[in-house]
């Protein structure tokens, strides 16, 4: 469950940014010249990367899979993790 809201937090921390930039883009009238929003634009393409790896880490930890599909190609670990993922989506 941690992992999961680790990288439920990185993806939420990232959608701010994006949101920050749009508004930013819309309020400041410097347009492209405008250094804070080529910092807010940064900032967020680095939380973007760091949303991505965080979701790799926990795909590569809790979803590997296995040659065989007779029990849905999920490994052992991966089966209360998909659960617990669906939880807290709902």
């Amino acid at each position: 469950m941690e992992a999961l809201r680790t990288v439920k937090d990185a993806i939420g921390e990232w959608h701010d940014w994006v949101e920050l930039l749009g508004i930013a883009k819309e309020v400041l009238d410097d347009g492209r010249t405008c250094k804070l929003i080529r910092q807010i634009k940064d900032t967020s393409e680095q939380k973007y990367e760091s949303a991505i790896a965080e979701a790799q880490n926990v795909r590569k930890k809790f979803w590997r899979v296995r040659s065989s599909k007779a029990d849905g190609g999920l490994s052992h670990a991966a089966k209360p993790v998909w659960k617990a993922m669906t939880a807290i989506a709902t």
